[in-house]
């Protein structure tokens, strides 16, 4: 998604020097609260300056956070060894798909640490 394709989801849009400022469509606003602005790789960078979460402005316009990265979904890093996942935006240099995780351990089974 682009800031234009988002900014055409709000109301009083005002282009300012970064960005744009609108109504934050998460709360009951008069005056333009929510700022909209181009950050690094063209992410989509929000701030409801009322407090708003992001998750709270994109759920009103049913987008969600993957949609202000411009290649769309996050890329699961999955790790194998049981302890769980996170994610991390797709992009040039975010890491791959981890193969395999190993644990070294001292001689109580305590985990010194991965690799």
């Amino acid at each position: 998604m682009t800031i234009s394709d988002l900014v055409s989801r709000l109301t009083k849009v005002k282009k300012t020097g970064k960005g744009f400022n609108a109504l934050c469509p998460a709360h009951e606003d008069k005056s333009p609260s929510l700022s909209i602005s181009e950050g690094s790789g063209g992410k989509i960078l929000l701030k409801c300056f009322t407090g708003c979460s992001t998750d709270s402005i994109l759920n009103a316009i049913g987008l969600e956070m993957r949609d202000l990265f411009p290649d769309g979904p996050f890329t699961p890093i999955v790790r194998l060894n049981g302890n769980g996942s996170h994610m991390a935006p797709k992009d040039a240099n975010a890491p791959k798909m981890i193969d395999a995780v190993y644990e070294y351990k001292d001689a109580d089974d305590n985990i010194l640490y991965e690799n």
